[in-house]
C-alpha cells in the first residue's frame, strides 16, 4: 500500500508521503533497553531510568507511565538525591552530565572541565551517602569529585582511583569508598580526605579466567565489609562475587 517502514530503537513507524510525516505503530510493546536506572528509598514508585537511544525516563506514580525527560542521545547512568528529590542528575553517552534542580522538568549539562575526551560509553555517577552535595563521577583518569553538585564545572577534583565500572559507598562508614574498573577493585578508606589513599585489590583479578571483567558493585549500606561484584561473560561458575572482608577475601 505504498507504505515506507522503518524500525529503530524508538520503535516502529511508518510514512504514506515518502517520508515526510510518521506514524509510530509501536503500540504498548515493550521493547525499551534500559542502560541504569534509580530509585527513591522513601517513594518505591520514583524511578528514574537511562534508555537507550530514547534519554531518560522518570515515573513518580503506579501508573507505569514515564514522563520523557533529557530527550536527548543515549540515556546512561542517573542519580537522585535522596534528601532533596528534586535535585537529579543524568548521563548521556560519553559522559556528559546533565542536572535538574525541579525534579527533572528542565536540566543543564554540567561536564567537568577536567574530563577526558575519551570517556567511557556508559560514565558512573554516585552522590555520597551522608554529604549528598558531594558527587562522584568514573573518570577514565581516575574518581573526580565535587563538592557543590557539580557546579561551577571548573571545581571537580581527581581523587585518584578509578571507577569506570561502578562506585558505591554505604552508610555506617562514610569514610569507605569502592571503584571498579576493568578487572579491578579499587578502595579508599578515607575518601573525604583531601588527598584519599587507595588500595588495588587483585585478589578477584587473580580469580578471573581471561576475557572476564567486572561490570557492577554493591555494598552493604549498614556493613562496608561486605560488597558484591558481578562479572561479565558467560562462564560457568564466574557471575556475583561477594566478599565479607572489604574486598581482600572472596566468599
Amino acid at each position: 500500500n505504498n507504505r515506507l517502514y522503518n524500525v529503530n530503537d524508538g520503535g516502529i513507524f511508518y510514512s504514506i508521503n515518502n517520508g515526510d510525516t510518521w506514524t509510530n505503530i509501536t503500540g504498548n510493546m515493550m521493547i525499551t533497553e534500559y542502560y541504569r536506572l534509580s530509585g527513591l528509598k522513601t517513594d518505591s514508585k520514583v524511578i528514574l531510568a537511562g534508555s537507550q537511544d530514547n534519554g531518560h525516563h522518570y515515573k513518580t506514580d503506579n501508573s507505569g507511565i514515564f514522563d520523557w525527560k533529557l530527550t536527548c542521545c543515549d540515556g546512561m547512568d542517573n542519580a537522585i538525591e535522596q534528601t532533596n528529590p528534586g535535585i537529579m542528575y543524568g548521563f548521556t553517552q560519553y559522559s556528559q552530565i546533565n542536572k535538574s534542580v525541579d525534579g527533572g522538568a528542565s536540566f543543564t549539562c554540567i561536564p567537568p572541565t577536567i574530563m577526558s575526551p575519551n570517556e567511557p560509553w556508559v560514565t558512573p555517577i554516585l552522590i555520597h551517602t551522608t554529604t549528598p552535595a558531594t558527587i562522584f563521577y568514573g573518570s577514565v583518569n581516575g574518581v573526580l569529585r565535587h563538592a557543590s553538585r557539580g557546579e561551577p564545572t571548573n571545581a571537580w577534583t581527581n581523587i585518584g582511583g578509578f571507577g569506570t565500572g561502578g562506585m558505591i559507598m554505604g552508610t555506617n562508614n562514610p569514610d569507605r569508598f569502592y571503584g571498579i574498573a576493568s578487572r579491578t577493585v579499587y578502595r579508599s578508606n578515607n575518601i573525604n580526605a583531601a588527598v584519599p589513599t587507595w588500595t588495588n585489590i587483585t585478589d578477584l583479578h587473580l580469580l578471573l579466567p581471561s576475557g572476564l571483567l567486572l561490570t557492577s558493585i554493591e555494598i552493604n549500606p549498614d556493613n562496608d565489609q561486605e560488597v558484591w561484584v558481578t562479572v561479565s561473560g558467560y562462564e560457568d561458575g564466574f557471575k556475583v562475587f561477594r566478599s565479607l572482608t572489604g574486598g581482600t577475601g572472596n566468599d
